[in-house]
C-alpha cells in the first residue's frame, strides 16, 4: 500500500493490523532493495531502521499489486548455514513520483 510518510512523500509498506473501529492500520515501512549495481530490482524488503507507524485509513492512496515469497537470507554472517529466511514483495507497478524507496 501506498500511504503519506513524515518528510512528505509516499510509503509503500504492509498491513501488520486494522482497527475499523478507529480507522486505523498499523503499517510496516518496505524499501526497494538494490543489486550491486546500485540499480532498483522491484523487490521490496522490510525496513528495520524505520519503525511500524500508525496511518489513518483515510489516508491511503493505493493498494498495490504485489508478488508475496520469501527467500534465504543472504547475509552469510548471520545466516551461515541458509536456515534463515526473509520475506519479500515484488511490487511491478508504476509507482508515482516521490515514492520513497530508500531504507533511511
Amino acid at each position: 500500500m501506498l500511504y503519506p510518510d513524515d518528510v512528505g512523500e509516499w510509503s509503500v509498506g504492509k498491513v501488520e493490523t486494522i482497527d475499523l473501529d478507529d480507522g486505523e492500520c498499523v503499517v510496516q515501512p518496505l524499501f526497494e532493495e538494490a543489486d550491486e549495481q546500485g540499480e532498483r530490482t522491484r523487490v521490496w524488503l522490510e525496513s528495520h531502521s524505520r519503525p511500524p507507524r500508525t496511518v489513518k485509513l483515510s489516508d491511503i492512496r493505493c493498494v498495490l499489486d504485489a508478488d508475496f515469497a520469501q527467500r534465504m537470507a543472504p547475509d552469510r554472517v548471520s545466516n551461515p548455514h541458509g536456515e534463515h529466511a526473509e520475506d519479500f514483495w515484488e511490487i511491478t507497478a508504476e509507482l508515482p513520483p516521490g515514492t520513497r524507496r530508500d531504507d533511511d
